[in-house]
């Protein structure tokens, strides 16, 4: 999970169930229901991986601009541009 105060959002990426999922951070400091919930859909090389898409970590750019998403299987970083 990473919580990006310029955003005022949490970013939860699910290693089972490949997706991503964003929370909407209050006023207070509570977290509101899930905003938004992107299943990520994969492709390997290799057969036996291709039901999993293990995503290691979801990260914001020290800019907040971007969001980095950390495929373990190709071995992937992908961007994505961050609009609010």
């Amino acid at each position: 999970m990473m919580v990006y105060k310029t955003i005022l959002d949490l970013i939860n990426s699910n290693y089972a169930i490949p997706s991503l999922i964003f929370f909407e951070i209050k006023s207070d400091g509570s977290i509101n229901k899930a905003s938004q919930t992107l299943t990520y859909q994969k492709s390997s090389m290799f057969e036996k991986r291709k039901k999993t898409a293990p995503l290691q970590s979801a990260n914001i750019s020290f800019d907040g601009n971007y969001l980095f998403v950390q495929d373990l299987e190709p071995d992937k970083i992908h961007s994505f541009k961050v609009t609010k």
